[in-house]
C-alpha cells in the first residue's frame, strides 16, 4: 500500500511539474530496485511507476521483463495476465503497443484457451492453438513435452494426421 501511495505522489508531482519530481522518481526507482536499502520490490511497482509517469513505452518494456521472467518459472496464466494488463493500458491511453508484448500476448492467449476449447469438445480449435505454440515451443521449456504430446493427440482427434505425425516425430527425438 505504501508503494502505491509512493507512485501516486511522484506521478502528481511530476504531472503538475513540480521541481522535486526528478528526485522523487530516481529515488522510489532506487528503493523499487533494492539500491537503496537492499530489499528489491515486485517489479510490477516498477511498471505501474512508468505508467504513473506516463513513459508508457518503457512500462511495456518493464511488463514483457516481468512476464518473460513468469513464463521461464512456468506460470504462463500469471505471464498472461501481466502482457494483457500492460496491453490494456497502452491501448487506454493511445500508446502503440509494442509487437513484441503483443505478439507474446497472443501465443499465451492461444496456450491458455487450449483448455477450454478441448472442454467444448472443439478439437480442431485446441490443435491449431497447440500448434501456433509449438512453432514457438523455447518460451515454454519447462512444459515443452506435455505441449508437444497435447498437439499430437488434439490433431489426431481433429483428423490433422500430417501435423499430428510431423509433431510426433518431433516428440520422438532424443531432446524430448
Amino acid at each position: 500500500a505504501e508503494v502505491d501511495a509512493a507512485i501516486g505522489v511522484v506521478g502528481a508531482a511530476k504531472t503538475r511539474g513540480s521541481k522535486i519530481a526528478d528526485e522523487l522518481t530516481h529515488r522510489l526507482i532506487d528503493h523499487l530496485t533494492g539500491e537503496a536499502g537492499g530489499v528489491q520490490h515486485d517489479p510490477r511497482s516498477i511498471f505501474k511507476l512508468y505508467l504513473a509517469l506516463g513513459k508508457h513505452a518503457r512500462a511495456g518494456d518493464t511488463a514483457l521483463v516481468i512476464a518473460r521472467t513468469e513464463q521461464e518459472s512456468g506460470k504462463y496464466g500469471k505471464a498472461h495476465d501481466t502482457l494483457l494488463e500492460a496491453f490494456t493500458m497502452l491501448a487506454e491511453n493511445g500508446v502503440r503497443v509494442p509487437s513484441e508484448l503483443a505478439r507474446t500476448l497472443e501465443l499465451l492467449h492461444s496456450y491458455i484457451l487450449v483448455k477450454r476449447l478441448v472442454a467444448l469438445g472443439d478439437h480442431t480449435g485446441a490443435a491449431h492453438m497447440l500448434k501456433r505454440v509449438v512453432s514457438s515451443l523455447s518460451q515454454f521449456e519447462k512444459h515443452s513435452v506435455q505441449i508437444l504430446t497435447s498437439a499430437v493427440i488434439e490433431c489426431q482427434r481433429a483428423g490433422l494426421k500430417k501435423s499430428s505425425f510431423q509433431l510426433a516425430s518431433q516428440l520422438m527425438r532424443p531432446e524430448n
